[in-house]
């Protein structure tokens, strides 16, 4: 069935095992048009906001620039990401169970959450990698 971790469970390092974990980050003082461009060419659905000492600050994503169409269409696009992104994260860590951090995306609505491990940034994992995760742990 599935792959589990030391307690039987599977965890956020097993999914992120599946690819080489990859992190697209900006800055903040990148414009929407910029960061969007950025999201379009890495083929990403977020991408995490560092300040100059590569700390995240922020994370910006598809529903940032929803939102921000809402809020003022006409300037959205030469707006800095720092503007819209949203500042608020919320990681989990690779020993974290997937069950855990899927409830979790759930209820607060998030689709991209950063891995963090000793306040190094190991990877972002998203409801895609998770359900893609589950599909090929289910035998045919």
């Amino acid at each position: 069935m599935y792959a589990r971790g030391a307690k039987g469970n599977v965890k956020v390092k097993d999914v992120l095992a599946m690819h080489e974990p990859r992190v697209v980050a900006t800055t903040p003082e990148k414009t929407v048009q910029e960061v969007a461009d950025l999201l379009t060419r890495e083929e990403v659905g977020a991408v995490m906001v560092r300040n100059w000492e590569g700390v995240i600050i922020g994370i910006f994503s598809e529903r940032d620039v929803v939102h921000g169409l809402a809020s003022d269409r006409e300037k959205l696009l030469s707006m800095e990401v720092g503007e819209v992104m949203t500042t608020t994260v919320v990681s989990c860590g690779l020993e974290d169970d997937i069950n855990d951090v899927i409830k979790m995306m759930t209820e607060r609505h998030f689709r991209h959450v950063p891995v963090i491990e000793d306040r190094k940034i190991e990877g972002i994992i998203s409801l895609r990698d998770l359900i893609e995760y589950r599909i090929l742990q289910v035998p045919d």
